[in-house]
């Protein structure tokens, strides 16, 4: 194989690279963003069953407690709901980045002689041009 077929396959390689840690870096925003989103909604949750809990104590003053408690037992449900999409999505997370170190580990072990070869090759060619350009310039 030439050194510029080495060196078309190496510039592949760094794309398909490049493509791959584009596409996992926009997973794990968009998992992020969905986890700050769910956190949003939790305090969301917290701040209505305070503000709900403060104006039915306000009002109550010998009224009946179950409304209130009805009141308070679906505000905790909701906010269950929302802590428990966290929790999944926290996890999801965590697998990620778990299989991404895998991956990232095994990726390198069997890499470890394709990179010293990519190198290599890219040093080759470099020398290459160099010495065709000083072969160019005396002409």
């Amino acid at each position: 194989m030439s050194k510029w077929d080495d060196f078309k396959k190496s510039l592949g390689n760094f794309a398909d690279k490049t493509v791959t840690k584009t596409r996992e870096l926009t997973d794990t925003a968009s998992l992020k963003i969905k986890i700050a989103n769910k956190e949003a909604d939790r305090d969301i949750e917290y701040k209505r069953l305070g503000k709900l809990t403060y104006a039915k104590l306000k009002k109550l003053e010998g009224h009946s407690t179950e409304e209130l408690t009805a009141k308070i037992s679906e505000s905790l449900e909701k906010l269950d709901k929302i802590i428990a999409e966290l929790e999944a999505l926290k996890s999801e997370d965590d697998e990620r980045k778990a299989a991404k170190e895998a991956a990232k580990a095994a990726k390198a072990a069997r890499n470890d002689d394709d990179e010293e070869l990519n190198t290599d090759t890219i040093n080759d060619f470099d020398a290459t041009k160099s010495e065709e350009s000083s072969d160019t310039a005396s002409v």
